[in-house]
């Protein structure tokens, strides 16, 4: 039996991913999303997973027999009240035939590309690519060439063709699959040329500059020249690493715990070291950006007045004489606390119930004002997800902290006066209950510990 490696399967039945290029896959089959759950969301970091992208022919009504070996960028969640959708973005690594298919793991063996190509075919090669890229979107055309900037001084004539075939609008699955399949590159490279060529007749429209190279300028200028730009590019790079800088000296400005201080300059470091570049990296400075912005040393300083208090409660509020004393007492007794012990009072959890207009969230504002706190308000009506109240794992694209520490950033202040509005109207759905996550918020015993996914 043919030796090979185990891969998880990712199984589509529209589009193609060529190795070098990069495409995004929205997750809806049943055995996708088992894929998704078992091999990659369980996993501490999910990107950088190879998985094994397998394609379906709708025709023929089986799997074709080569594939691509892909490694997952990012896992991209968007959930809404009544369903959650993953989208994984992935880029080819290498083209693979499968020995042995199954789900969800297949054994595979990688195909390396094969064959020489002329010079004279891989200069007429980056003429028509070059015009190519000139027909094409702005956006699109960009990334083409700041890609190809660094494939050309290295002559990867396979990586080219392959990452162009990937830029190439309308090309039928069928074909697609057989561009995947083969792995002559001369082969390849005339396929590019002609789907290149076919392209920009279709497209009249679009100012097209076809010129060839001045007399003279042999192909080693021309990859000379390439690397003088790779070097351009980096430098340009290194002048935008100041931003870095500039979190580092946030970070030291905000007065960070030990145990905490330790932990966020080791994600620091790493940052420095990978030059900010790269999907990690990305994901560390937009946590390390929340970390910095949140208000680690910064409390408002209590001005409890027990007759101000009462003029707030009279001014904004009829009767009620129950829920006043009861919220004077909590005062009164804050008041005594701080001043005869010298030790701050454990934040209470005051519940107020009863129907939508009576007050509750003007007397738990009144409460604010009378402290000299600032006043945040959460609505938790309708939450069906625990990532809500626990916030999502940070290693999510658009990973969110929970709704707890959202308020107490938007506060600027640790200790602001929040209300927890609509508890009542709680849901359970399929990501968790939010209930049971806010019991620990709730529960004096627990609350101490409680603990921010996105941390």
């Amino acid at each position: 039996m043919e030796k090979g490696m185990e891969l998880p399967v990712l199984l589509i039945t529209q589009g193609v991913l060529f190795p070098e290029a990069k495409i995004k896959v929205p997750i809806r089959s049943k055995n996708n999303l088992a894929m998704l759950d078992r091999f990659v969301l369980n996993r501490s970091i999910a990107s950088k997973t190879l998985i094994l992208v397998a394609y379906r022919t709708e025709s023929e009504k089986k799997v074709y027999d080569v594939g691509t070996v892909a490694m997952i960028e990012q896992v991209s969640c968007f959930t809404s009240s009544t369903f959650t959708q993953y989208t994984l973005h992935i880029v080819g690594v290498s083209r693979a035939k499968i020995l042995d298919y199954a789900l969800p793991v297949s054994r595979v063996k990688q195909i390396y590309s094969s064959g020489e190509v002329t010079e004279e075919k891989e200069l007429k090669l980056y003429e028509v690519v070059q015009e190519f890229a000139r027909s094409l979107s702005r956006d699109e055309s960009t990334t083409l060439s700041n890609a190809m900037r660094h494939m050309i001084p290295e002559r990867h004539v396979d990586e080219v063709v392959d990452l162009v075939a990937s830029f190439i609008p309308r090309l039928p699955y069928e074909k697609q699959l057989e561009f995947l399949a083969t792995v002559d590159v001369p082969t390849r490279v005339e396929a590019v040329v002609e789907w290149c060529a076919k392209h920009l007749e279709s497209n009249p429209a679009r100012p097209v500059r076809t010129s060839s190279p001045p007399k003279g300028i042999t192909f080693h200028d021309l990859r000379e020249n390439g690397k003088r730009r790779g070097r351009m590019i980096h430098n340009d790079n290194e002048e935008q690493q100041n931003p870095i800088e500039r979190l580092a000296a946030k970070l030291e400005a905000a007065n960070l715990p030990d145990d905490v201080r330790e932990r966020i300059f080791e994600d620091l470091n790493r940052v420095k070291s990978s030059g900010g570049n790269g999907q990690e990296s990305s994901m560390l400075l937009s946590y390390l950006e929340f970390v910095a912005d949140l208000p680690w040393s910064t409390t408002t300083k209590d001005d409890v007045d027990i007759k101000k208090a009462r003029q707030l409660l009279d001014d904004s509020h009829e009767g009620m004489e129950n829920v006043k004393k009861r919220v004077l007492e909590y005062i009164a007794v804050r008041s005594l606390r701080d001043d005869g012990t010298g030790k701050a009072m454990a934040g209470p959890i005051l519940c107020f119930a009863g129907p939508p207009g009576v007050g509750k969230t003007s007397v738990a504002r009144a409460i604010a004002q009378s402290l000299g706190r600032k006043f945040e308000r959460i609505s938790l009506g309708g939450i069906r997800d625990e990532a809500d109240i626990r916030g999502h794992r940070r290693t999510y694209v658009g990973a969110m902290p929970g709704r707890l520490l959202q308020a107490i950033r938007r506060s600027k202040t640790r200790n602001p006066v929040i209300l927890l509005d609509e508890v009542d109207k709680l849901f359970a759905g399929v990501h968790g209950s939010p209930s049971a996550a806010l019991l620990e918020v709730l529960d004096p015993e627990q609350n101490g510990a409680f603990m921010d996914q996105k941390s």
